[in-house]
């Protein structure tokens, strides 16, 4: 008759092992941002561009007391953004020329601002 040295109720160092690979693997998967599943940052940077344009125009509009259908130019808009530095930061991701004057059309305060680069892709909900 054979004996079990193993005593009952207790797990192995190589089960333990094991559990936390499965479970390392699973996070790993599952828990990742959904801009890292998606492959879309670029757009969600460009979307959150336009919403940065889309309350600059609006804080433009309230200060200046204009009315939606006024327009503001990019000078009217820099000091609300980025702290009225330049609009390095304030670029499309896809736009090869890295410009906001190619980026964007702010457009008039009623209406949203769309990109210029992919206006079908990249759109202000």
């Amino acid at each position: 008759m054979r004996r079990n040295n193993r005593k009952s109720g207790g797990f192995t160092l190589t089960e333990i092992l094991i559990l936390i690979v499965i479970a390392a693997f699973f996070s790993a998967v599952f828990l990742r941002p959904n801009y890292v599943r998606s492959g879309h940052s670029s757009v969600n940077a460009c979307i959150n561009n336009l919403r940065i344009i889309d309350g600059a125009k609006d804080q433009w509009a309230m200060e200046h007391q204009k009315q939606n259908s006024d327009t503001p130019t990019t000078s009217d808009l820099q000091p609300y953004l980025v702290n009225g530095r330049d609009f390095k930061s304030n670029v499309c991701p896809d736009d090869p020329k890295h410009s906001f004057a190619t980026s964007y059309s702010p457009n008039n305060v009623g209406t949203k601002p769309v990109c210029r680069i992919m206006p079908t892709n990249h759109i202000l909900p």
